[in-house]
């Protein structure tokens, strides 16, 4: 539960002793009475860890009574007087509340961040918007009033603040002693907290200028939201201040109450089509169709395809015993430009109900992660503003071309993938921000062309730390168009009728897959699996214990993180049946899904060899290389004219043991680590003086 800043009370009246805010005119009277009805009503409001606070929905005022509910949302003048009268109340004897949230203005009142920068919305109009914390000030402390001294005849007074839109203390009027205007400043009363929010649209815009608000709040509020979370604030509209030098008087909106959203797109799932996306999850093949309905275009991945879906559906931490493992799974595209990797990323972001794509061309300008910058319009030095995996807590974070981030972006994904934080210092101080989603990358080998005797730390320079927090990673292979091109020639032709239908209503013989799943259908169903947390059931829990300790003794020591994988994937399985419980047939699929990603890349000589997630290289290809090493010096000396070991006579003797192609592949690569060197004669070999 949020709260809305003191707008009228000086923090140095207790609860029971504070002065009537406004003076009592008739108007103002008949308000007071009004208000007492209506919070006797919402004296009940339930009361968070920070305190009391009293949530004021606005329906249930004009419930309550509808002409004290209207002046508030719509009376100008009067408006400011109610809510004064109402949060006064609140917050005094019998009921002491310590702040109050205004929630839940009318749909007439609700506006977009645009439309209040492009001055479409009257000054003082109550307004509700929707938008994304990008940035918050540091709380600092706004003087509530002060103490003043004539300059004229020493006559000293208190001045209770009054200008909460640029924290300015009004100075008296003239003095009782002897009329002068001219009045001394010469000490602090009492202060409230501030805090100035950079907030931006949530829905797209074309106007990137008029895209963003700094949003004022005071009190109870400062705090209570952070960067990267998706909120509706209800709050006031005024003018910008011209030609003042409190950096406040650049904001334009002044929050009275905040509610966090998911940060979903604007879904309309009604009970009916949430029933029959249920009686669709419920017929025979329906797992088989959900995938050839996933990218249709994009042929020979079901694989891949499966491995997408179940980690969209993961997500949530899951409880064991007093502590917890990471819920949110992660998945790694790998191989040459064209394959599709990047293709299906950007399908998947088309029906992701949160969530967005980067590429490294808007992820190096908003970072991955978060980024200190300067901004003039907040009062500090330096704030935190949320990179991209922040903005798409709660849902998926897609990054195409990861290999095109440098190694500062990658090393900084160890924390969010692991603990879904991101931390950072900023001025001196440590600052965290919750990202909590799945991550989804594409990345393309070093020289454009997948190896497939090379392995993936080889040909992506990515650490394997990284690596391994990817539960799933898919090598695509290079496929000749003589094995596709039939079928992709078909797929492309049919998708672009596909669109060209979609988009002007024309053709009524286009139904090539009229069975498939839409991605609207798609994208209301991922909405309804989200909300679901399965529990495991007994028989779930077996099922993956077996399949672990089976791959175990097939294949020797397993990292634990690939057991809690399993978890992970099971969950999201679990969700893609709209099930509450994690069943045997969830556990069942994601070791299959799990093994179908190791086919890729880390199934060698009949096993897998998972140490090339972990370590970066297989145990086999380590061995290679320690043979070639020993294989070099042994035949340093053989040449007369001092070059080194022949490299044909190396190759020839370790053909033995390993594959001829596998072995040119590695003694190349340790050529261009500098393992070894080539002195004169490309065909000889040295091994350097240095280990790497």
């Amino acid at each position: 539960m949020n709260k809305m800043q003191n707008i009228a009370r000086s923090e140095k009246f207790g609860a029971h002793d504070v002065p009537d805010p406004i003076d009592a005119p008739y108007e103002s009277s008949e308000l007071k009475d009004k208000a007492k009805r209506v919070a006797s009503r919402l004296s009940d409001t339930d009361r968070d860890e920070h305190g009391g606070v009293a949530t004021v929905d606005i329906d249930a005022v004009m419930h309550v009574d509808e002409d004290f509910g209207k002046k508030v949302v719509y009376g100008g003048w009067s408006r400011v007087k109610a809510m004064f009268w109402l949060y006064h109340i609140l917050t005094t004897s019998p009921y002491s509340f310590a702040d109050v949230n205004l929630v839940n203005a009318p749909v007439s009142k609700q506006t977009t961040i645009g439309a209040i920068r492009a001055n479409e919305v009257r000054s003082g109009d109550l307004v509700t918007v929707k938008g994304e914390v990008i940035s918050a000030s540091d709380n600092s402390k706004a003087d509530v009033d002060g103490h003043f001294r004539c300059k004229q005849c020493g006559f000293e007074r208190e001045s209770v603040h009054q200008d909460i839109l640029r924290d300015k203390l009004t100075e008296p009027g003239r003095c009782e002693g002897c009329e002068s205007t001219d009045w001394f400043h010469y000490g602090r009363g009492d202060t409230i907290a501030t805090q100035t929010l950079l907030v931006e649209e949530s829905e797209n815009t074309d106007s990137v200028e008029l895209s963003d608000i700094l949003v004022r709040v005071h009190g109870g509020l400062v705090g209570m939201v952070e960067s990267g979370e998706h909120v509706e604030i209800t709050g006031l509209v005024y003018d910008e201040y011209e030609n003042h030098d409190d950096i406040h008087s650049k904001a334009r909106f002044y929050a009275l109450g905040f509610e966090r959203v998911a940060g979903d797109l604007d879904l309309d799932v009604d009970d009916e089509e949430a029933d029959e996306i249920r009686k669709e999850v419920e017929q025979d093949g329906f797992y088989e169709k959900l995938v050839a309905s996933f990218a249709p275009n994009l042929i020979d991945l079901d694989a891949q395809k499966r491995g997408l879906i179940a980690t969209t559906l993961t997500g949530g931490d899951i409880p064991v015993r007093d502590d917890s493992i990471r819920g949110d799974s992660h998945t790694l595209f790998v191989g040459d430009p064209g394959n599709g990797k990047s293709a299906a990323i950007k399908w998947l972001n088309k029906v992701i109900p949160r969530g967005d794509l980067a590429s490294a061309d808007n992820s190096s300008t908003k970072g991955l992660t978060a980024t200190a910058v300067k901004d003039e319009r907040i009062p500090q030095e330096y704030t935190l503003r949320a990179g991209h995996i922040v903005r798409c807590n709660g849902g998926v974070a897609l990054i195409d071309e990861l290999d095109k981030n440098d190694n500062g972006d990658l090393n900084e994904l160890h924390t969010p993938m692991e603990d879904g934080v991101v931390r950072r210092a900023v001025g001196g101080q440590k600052r965290s921000m919750a990202a909590k989603c799945r991550i989804v990358a594409a990345a393309n080998p070093v020289d454009n062309e997948f190896n497939d005797w090379d392995t993936i730390a080889d040909q992506f320079d990515f650490p394997g730390s990284i690596l391994s927090r990817f539960d799933l990673i898919y090598a695509f292979e290079s496929k000749s168009m003589a094995d596709v091109g039939e079928d992709l020639a078909d797929n492309l032709a049919d998708g672009i009728i596909d669109a060209q239908t979609e988009a002007d209503g024309s053709g009524e013989d286009v139904e090539l897959d009229s069975d498939l799943f839409d991605k609207e259908w798609f994208t209301k169903f991922i909405h309804l699996a989200w909300q679901i947390t399965p529990i495991f059931s007994r028989e779930a829990t077996e099922t993956i214990k077996r399949g672990w300790m089976e791959t175990i003794d097939e294949n020797g020591d397993v990292a634990a993180r690939e057991y809690e994988a399993l978890f992970r994937l099971s969950r999201g399985m679990a969700r893609m049946r709209l099930s509450e419980t994690v069943e045997a047939i969830d556990a069942e699929r994601a070791i299959e899904v799990w093994k179908e990603s190791l086919d890729t890349y880390a199934f060698a000589d009949g096993e897998y060899d998972l140490s090339i997630k972990n370590d970066g290289l297989p145990e086999s290809e380590t061995s290679l290389k320690m043979d070639l090493k020993q294989a070099i010096e042994e035949r340093e000396d053989d040449d007369h004219r001092g070059r080194g070991a022949y490299v044909h006579d190396v190759v020839d003797a370790l053909e033995v043991e390993y594959e001829n192609e596998r072995i040119w592949s590695r003694l190349n690569r340790m050529r261009e680590s500098g393992l070894v060197y080539r002195p004169d004669d490309d065909d000889y070999y040295r091994v350097s003086g240095g280990s790497r």
